[in-house]
């Protein structure tokens, strides 16, 4: 790690505006860590703002678990510090969990961070940041607009969520994916069930695809044709109800509908090998899809992988970051963070999410016209992503425009 702080390539020029990347706080001893492996921005990422009239300051260690070391954010030019001189010099913090506790020492600062404003916690961190006349810019309220994709750290972060699930069915799944003919016998592809078709689950289906698998999927919109167009086959469920909610998103389905659904899916669960649950809906429980009488009718070895646990999970045997295994022998994981178990991919998206926000914002002024533009379409009431994105400024708690 490095020990020096190294100047900026050209100390003289003044940046058009200061970023500052905190660390998220892991420790590989799992008993004093409660932080995230992942980082807001990485070396590549930050040389592209570089040259937009940012200055960027690390945090020392700060990319340290995602595979960035301190040298590496030097050798690209960013200024690598203490946390409290990263917070002191920056104009806007980037965090991907917010740092509550260190919100009185950001009076009037921008922090970009991921707070998820519909739920408990989130609402908690726009009321602190309120207290400090902090501008909180929250990345999880990014319109579901064909303008938006580039900034959406939702999509990013659920594909590498759909990715890392079918890895880790993979390592607890103790017979091979693909078709095997050897001098040891003939084995079977395995058989995947994939329930919820949005960006994780997609990227679930590729995955499995790739890894040889045969594949099954269901969601709650008819995406029957993208399903087969990946190689999968579409689990229909006999019931006539739309599922499509607002935003894009699926809505909650009704009693009687949930029924069908439920058993439905025992019949293929009895089947397949592995499920990959990635249905959610923001700000409300995980819907139930994997009822504990489904799970007992499943092989023993079987794997399911629960992409919604913090709602409380669509089966209904998930805990919370556990792996358990049944009593009729199927493994069920619950993580509640699986982007963060490949941060380094992780990282390296977010951070592209981060740059093209920024650049959305500053535009064709660049880094030298950043806070005015944020400032400025928001002291105008100007619709736009601003006004989705940011939750609190200058003791105003702005209204949620919806996704």
């Amino acid at each position: 790690m490095a020990s020096a702080t190294p100047l900026l390539k050209d100390d003289k020029a003044q940046p058009g505006c200061i970023l500052g990347v905190l660390s998220e706080g892991f420790s590989p001893d799992a008993k004093l860590s409660k932080g995230d492996q992942r980082v807001s921005m990485v070396p590549e990422v930050a040389a592209q703002l570089m040259k937009d009239g940012y200055a960027v300051h690390v945090e020392k260690g700060a990319g340290l678990y995602a595979g960035f070391s301190d040298k590496a954010y030097a050798d690209k030019g960013c200024v690598v510090a203490s946390r409290g001189d990263v917070i002191d010099k920056s104009q806007v913090l980037f965090a991907l969990d917010a740092p509550v506790q260190d919100f009185s020492t950001m009076n009037c600062k921008v922090l970009v961070s991921w707070v998820g404003r519909l739920q408990d916690k989130g609402k908690e961190i726009i009321s602190k940041a309120n207290q400090y006349r902090i501008t909180i810019v929250d990345v999880t309220a990014v319109p579901r607009i064909t303008i938006a994709q580039k900034l959406d750290v939702l999509s990013s972060q659920a594909k590498v969520a759909g990715h890392r699930a079918v890895l880790e069915a993979a390592h607890s799944y103790q017979r091979f994916h693909t078709a095997e003919m050897t001098a040891a016998g003939k084995y079977p592809p395995a058989q995947t069930f994939v329930l919820g078709c949005g960006v994780a689950g997609l990227a679930a289906i590729g995955t499995s695809k790739a890894l040889g698998s045969v594949v099954r999927a269901w969601d709650v919109r008819d995406v029957s044709d993208q399903v087969h167009s990946m190689g999968a086959k579409w689990v229909k469920v006999d019931f006539k109800e739309s599922g499509e909610g607002q935003g894009g998103y699926a809505k909650e389905s009704s009693d009687a509908f949930k029924k069908v659904q439920q058993e439905t899916f025992k019949q293929v669960l009895k089947e397949c090998d592995i499920a990959i649950s990635t249905a959610a809906i923001p700000g409300r429980p995980s819907p139930l899809l994997i009822t504990k009488d489904a799970v007992a009718v499943m092989k023993p070895g079987s794997v399911i992988v629960d992409l919604a646990a913090v709602g409380g999970g669509n089966c209904e045997l998930t805990k919370l970051n556990e792996t358990i295994i049944t009593p009729n022998g199927v493994t069920i994981i619950g993580y509640a963070n699986l982007p963060a178990r490949m941060p380094e991919q992780a990282s390296a998206m977010y951070a592209q999410n981060m740059a093209n926000l920024l650049k959305h914002i500053h535009d064709k002024g660049k880094a030298a016209a950043l806070l005015d533009n944020l400032y400025g379409a928001l002291d105008k009431g100007e619709a736009g992503l601003g006004k989705s994105l940011v939750g609190v400024r200058d003791y105003r708690v702005l209204g949620f425009t919806g996704l």
